[in-house]
């Protein structure tokens, strides 16, 4: 917390008289008129000679210090007048009404006493998942040395069958299977059952053809009975498994390990007893990917690296083809779906984040009475809606809990990125949590002024820009190949080569002249012979305009410049395309998403659990810059829109919020970036 600002006088004549010359040929170079454009104070450089003592001092906030002696968690308990300090005074009123951004709830039912809540885990869906995983990791323990020789003496004592195979990478196999069901197991999945009680039996097969290993197969087959009296609690439909990838993976991975091992044999056939033949050699590398007997005599090293090699590509095999018949396929998405989602958002998509529906990795479902749908994509387990639901508002509450229902069928956890503050009574009625993102700033184009109270940084920056810059809004399907080669260029300069990511708040895709009804603000830098060039762009996407709910109105997609434009081109683009905008008769622009804005304000009352969010925004600015873009944001002086995420389960939400962190871009995920493909199926909504 800050208590005091801090000063110390600069004393040095040589680096004061540097100062003012450096100052005086900015303000020469710019045109502009200052105290030192026609000469320095040379009398202060000269009494500085002199000599002046070092001087420093501060200044103590008193509020700040009785907030300190109070122990009070906001400087409004303390000060006089604390009504009259609100950041947020222009903020409408939850009741009230604007045309800039919603301020009245949506309707929560369908009818009144609807009984549709958010998707609960069963309670016994989570001991089979846990009792699975905890056996998985106990069976990969069991290769461990230390704990196989305890448990061999058990099986020896009580097991009257001889041991025939002794492989610890086999219960490694099996272990990590088990582990890697467990996850499929905690949805509710069918499939995942089936594959469970499948591994179960070989695992218990596998005990008895290993010497009736005692502890291993009473633990095996209490987990087929305890499958088969939870079969009802696993309902939820199996994703569409990777056919395709399954039958091209098997004969591949089996080539290469058969091409593996004859190779590997071949080689070492002097020392090989008996002697080497083509079909002993086949089942050789086939009972060794299963730690089987082997049909030749090993030596030296040999014998102990080959047989331990073939059992970890009998592992890895199994993992893999696991890993494919449990992850969903990536299936070309149905045009009619894509043209009705489309013609939804043209017709109902007022909210500034509904454009982005439309996105290319969006899947659809529509409600039973064809008025409402969401956007999602699915992502390790959850469906994560984009926004808000689109449509008739009275349909809305219909839509959400039919998707629910939805959801529970196939054994996903819904989450919604980016909902509006103002409707999570419509999710709560229905079981669902809260958690607080950030507030998207959005323009009146009508008011906006260059000139108002509080503009001057603004103003500054756009004077100083305009004197070599040239501003121009146009349609990007009308823009020429060189200039969309031009805009592209300066967004893989911005990106340092990076792929576009977005989600929620952006379309993600390069500038594009083809079937698009998107504008583009484009400041063309003069250069001194008076040809031009681009030195930023702003890109940006309509709300509907067919909609009387809402005037009409633009959402900033893309913001990019060249690393080496002059400073404030960006507020000369944004305030020159609000100006044109205006002329255009549109009303809104939703300029950036400022996170965690609400914890940033020092005079706003903050719980504890936001109190501990606030230090960790503060921890993660100096990495992500989340307090810049909130002052960069502040200073066209917008209207706040708060935005949350909504979630079913609190241990969902940090995997929802890694998810979504990954999906914005935020935070690189090698392994599940993997995961997104999701159903693309077009799904009618099934009636409650």
């Amino acid at each position: 917390m800050e208590l005091a600002n801090a000063y110390s006088e600069l004393n040095d004549p040589v680096e004061q008289r540097e100062r003012f010359m450096s100052e005086r040929s900015r303000a020469q170079a710019a045109g502009e008129e200052t105290l030192l454009s026609s000469s320095l104070d040379q009398r202060y450089v000269e009494a500085l000679e002199r000599g002046l003592p070092p001087t420093g001092g501060l200044g103590i906030g008193i509020d700040r210090l009785i907030m300190l002696l109070t122990n009070s968690s906001s400087i409004r308990d303390v000060i006089l007048f604390p009504t009259m300090r609100s950041p947020h005074a222009d903020r409408p009123a939850a009741n009230g009404r604007s045309d800039l951004v919603p301020t009245a709830p949506l309707p929560t039912a369908t009818a009144p006493g609807a009984q549709v809540a958010a998707v609960r885990l069963s309670g016994l869906v989570r001991v089979v998942a846990m009792l699975t995983s905890v056996v998985g990791v106990l069976t990969m323990l069991s290769a461990v040395p230390a704990i196989s020789a305890r448990t061999l003496l058990l099986d020896e004592l009580i097991s009257p069958l001889p041991m025939v195979l002794d492989t610890a990478v086999l219960s490694v196999g099996f272990g990590s299977c088990m582990v890697l069901l467990s996850g499929q197991l905690l949805r509710g999945k069918r499939r995942a059952w089936n594959l469970a009680l499948v591994l179960f039996v070989l695992s218990a097969g596998f005990s008895i053809a290993r010497g009736g290993e005692a502890v291993a197969l009473t633990t095996s087959l209490s987990m087929i009975v305890i499958l088969l009296l939870t079969r009802s609690e696993f309902t939820g439909l199996a994703d569409p498994p990777s056919l395709v990838r399954v039958a091209r993976m098997i004969p591949r991975f089996l080539l290469l390990v058969y091409v593996y091992g004859l190779i590997a044999l071949w080689a070492q056939q002097g020392t090989l007893s008996p002697s080497i033949n083509l079909s002993d050699s086949f089942w050789a590398v086939t009972v060794g990917l299963v730690g089987g007997e082997q049909p030749y005599e090993y030596s030296g090293r040999f014998a102990r690296l080959f047989p331990v090699s073939l059992e970890v590509l009998g592992a890895l095999g199994l993992l893999l083809l696991l890993w494919l018949l449990l992850r969903p396929a990536v299936r070309g998405r149905v045009g009619e779906g894509r043209e009705r989602a489309a013609a939804m958002v043209e017709q109902f998509g007022w909210d500034t984040l509904a454009p982005f529906a439309c996105r290319d990795d969006k899947s659809y479902f529509f409600s039973s009475d064809g008025l409402a749908m969401v956007a999602y994509g699915y992502l390790g387990g959850f469906a994560l809606v984009s926004g808000d639901p689109i449509g008739e508002d009275a349909s809305i509450p219909l839509v959400v809990d039919e998707f629910i229902l939805h959801c529970q069928h196939h054994g996903w956890q819904p989450a919604f990125l980016a909902a509006r503050e103002v409707d999570v009574p419509l999710y709560a009625e229905r079981g669902f949590r809260s958690f607080y993102l950030g507030d998207e700033a959005i323009l009146d184009c009508r008011t906006f002024s260059l000139e108002a109270e509080g503009m001057a940084p603004v103003r500054q920056a756009v004077r100083r820009a305009e004197k070599a810059h040239r501003f121009e809004l146009m349609a990007e399907e009308s823009a020429s190949p060189a200039l969309v080669s031009a805009l592209n260029q300066i967004s893989l300069l911005w990106r340092k080569g990076e792929d576009e990511r977005g989600y929620t708040m952006s379309m993600s895709s390069d500038v594009s002249a083809v079937g698009s009804n998107r504008l583009l603000a484009v400041a063309w830098q003069i250069n001194q012979d008076g040809s031009e060039e681009p030195a930023g762009f702003l890109r940006l996407v309509p709300t509907s305009a067919v909609t009387d709910r809402f005037a009409p109105g633009q959402t900033l997609d893309l913001m990019r410049r060249r690393p080496d434009a002059a400073n404030g081109l960006t507020e000369y683009l944004i305030a020159h395309t609000v100006q044109d905008l205006r002329e255009l008769g549109v009303v809104r622009l939703s300029l950036n998403f400022a996170a965690f804005g609400r914890l940033l304000d020092n005079d706003v009352q903050l719980t504890r659990g936001n109190r501990f969010l606030r230090k960790l925004v503060d921890l993660l600015n100096p990495y992500y810059q989340i307090r810049a873009l909130r002052d960069f944001n502040e200073k066209f002086q917008p209207t706040w829109l708060p935005r949350v995420l909504i979630y079913a389960d609190p241990a969902d939400l940090p995997k929802v919020g890694l998810r979504y962190a990954w999906l914005e871009g935020i935070v690189s995920v090698p392994i599940i970036g993997r995961l997104l493909s999701g159903p693309t199926e077009v799904v009618e909504g099934e009636a409650t």
